[in-house]
């Protein structure tokens, strides 16, 4: 295996001195009266804070008669406050440093960003402004529908975005409508529509605010009781379930024809029975597998050989029944070799345990990307946040390296068997 594509850039974020890994995770969290939940997480040497929000709920409590509204609801924010017009809400992210990100995923809406430690007090106070007093205008509204519109139907001009509308029709035809349905509902959301989901799921019991970075826990803490702990309680309780039911397609091998320079390869398995002790084999695998494509691939992409490839892991461990998928973009002539060389890899996991060597440079690649993360205030803020509201277990960086030191070749062997039998789902976009 040729691993000289491999970079690491633990030692270079190290020597610059600018953030330290926090080692264990140092919470100072609070609930207030009204139901919202604090996390701080205080250190690093910047002068920086990362900020997360997020509010429970997300797409996967939409309705088929709802579909494309909940995510029309982060951007149609900043079009307008009782309190902002949208230049002023411009013109003041632009002031805290051109970062705010708002999204939408299957188990929130958030806002994150980050923003010089000085300015934290105005930036809470305009996160407040949007979360809870949005106008929702009707000329901000067809505009956002447009852009909505607009990026699905520019997605399918790339493999990724194809693969994954193609597995999601798949493995959950109940919950992921084909690109017009989609684009049908978009076109007839209305403004009361909105406002009719932001009172029922934006109230206070169901916010989580994260800081971390480099601030004052007392004053920050003081700031956020006054901006978001005074918020007056819900009228009710989120009530919803949701709808997501996955199907039982079986694995397949199916491909179309596209029109595109480029192809995609998507490799998936369901992850039935996961538990929370597995994530650490998990992410140790999905080292394993770049790693291991990468080495190969490495001569051709070094000799300019044309060969355009890229391999990520994602894994959906909210959605249940769980799945794990892998995709890969090359020239089409090379998509036979990426499935027949990822079969090898597996088949040769599944035969016997990986040296040591080799799980030693899958450690080194989960360790970079920790703390490429851990060093991020935002990310971590990010990281913080999510983890609470999933009520899930806070560590810090070396208490997660530590899960992953701890997994063994035999116990990856293992799961690669028990997750990875000899159906499995191969997509191909060409």
């Amino acid at each position: 295996m040729n691993h000289r594509y491999f970079i690491s850039v633990t030692f270079l974020l190290t020597l610059c001195g600018l953030w330290t890994c926090p080692a264990t995770a140092q919470i100072f969290s609070k609930r207030f009266p009204n139901g919202t939940t604090l996390l701080l997480s205080p250190g690093g040497g910047t002068n920086l804070a990362g900020i997360f929000i997020l509010v429970k709920g997300g797409s996967r409590f939409e309705s088929e008669e709802e579909r494309g509204t909940f995510g029309l609801i982060p951007p149609i924010l900043k079009r307008g406050t009782v309190g902002r017009t949208p230049y002023e809400i411009t013109r003041e992210i632009s002031i805290l440093g051109d970062s705010f990100d708002f999204s939408t995923t299957t188990e929130y809406w958030s806002i994150a960003a980050t923003v010089p430690s000085e300015r934290l007090n105005e930036a809470f106070e305009l996160t407040r402004d949007l979360l809870v007093n949005p106008l929702f205008p009707e000329e901000g509204l067809a505009k956002e529908k447009n852009i909505a519109i607009q990026t699905i139907k520019s997605r399918q001009d790339f493999p990724l975005s194809r693969l994954i509308e193609l597995y999601n029709s798949v493995f959950y035809p109940d919950f992921y409508s084909p690109e017009e349905e989609r684009i049908a509902h978009i076109q007839n959301i209305s403004r009361q529509e909105l406002i009719g989901v932001h009172r029922e799921f934006f109230g206070p019991e169901n916010i989580v605010i994260s800081v971390a970075g480099s601030f004052d826990v007392k004053h920050t803490r003081g700031v956020l009781e006054r901006t978001f702990g005074k918020l007056p309680k819900s009228r009710g309780t989120l009530e919803r379930e949701p709808p997501i039911q996955s199907s039982d397609a079986l694995p397949l091998l199916r491909e179309v024809k596209g029109g595109l320079t480029q192809s995609g390869v998507l490799i998936g398995t369901r992850l039935e029975g996961f538990q929370r002790k597995d994530e650490s084999v998990l992410t140790l695998f999905g080292a394993v597998l770049r790693n291991s494509i990468g080495g190969i691939l490495f001569e051709e992409i070094r000799e300019r050989q044309g060969l355009v490839y890229d391999i990520d892991v994602y894994h959906s461990l909210r959605i249940t029944p769980y799945t794990w998928f892998v995709f890969g973009t090359s020239r089409k002539r090379n998509v036979k070799r990426v499935i027949r060389e990822t079969e090898r890899i597996l088949r040769g996991l599944k035969e016997q345990p990986l040296d040591d060597e080799e799980l030693k440079l899958a450690r080194e690649y989960c360790k970079t990307r920790l703390a490429i993360t851990y060093q991020s205030p935002r990310f971590q803020a990010e990281y913080i946040a999510v983890q609470a509201a999933r009520k899930e277990r806070i560590l810090g960086f070396e208490e997660r390296l530590a899960e992953i030191d701890a997994v063994s070749g035999e116990e990856l062997t293992a799961f690669v068997r028990n997750y990875f039998p000899d159906d499995w789902t191969v997509l191909v976009v060409r």
